[in-house]
């Protein structure tokens, strides 16, 4: 058993970013405001990943984007002075 907790750790590149989506979306896999939104599983796996990408984007970009280093907790904060009033686009326009 390991007696260390977890480090944080910045998510600097495009790979950590994918799996820190990855985690979100099992992490979020039995959410009932989720599974009100996308009931279908299909739905799920099909959306869900582009909204935890649009709502981190501005997280992502600034690098205060988070992650425990075995990869389980993920935390997407802005930081301070970060102008997050223009809604993210998720189709790279």
């Amino acid at each position: 058993m390991d007696t260390n907790p977890p480090r944080v750790v910045t998510i600097e590149d495009d790979a950590e970013i994918d799996r820190a989506i990855a985690a979100l979306v099992l992490t979020f896999g039995t959410d009932p405001v989720a599974h009100w939104m996308y009931a279908d599983a299909h739905q799920y796996l099909l959306h869900i990943p582009r909204l935890f990408r649009a709502l981190g984007t501005s997280s992502f970009a600034t690098g205060a984007a988070q992650r425990t280093n075995d990869g389980l907790g993920v935390a997407l904060w802005l930081p301070p002075g970060c102008d997050d009033r223009e809604p993210a686009r998720g189709d790279g326009a």
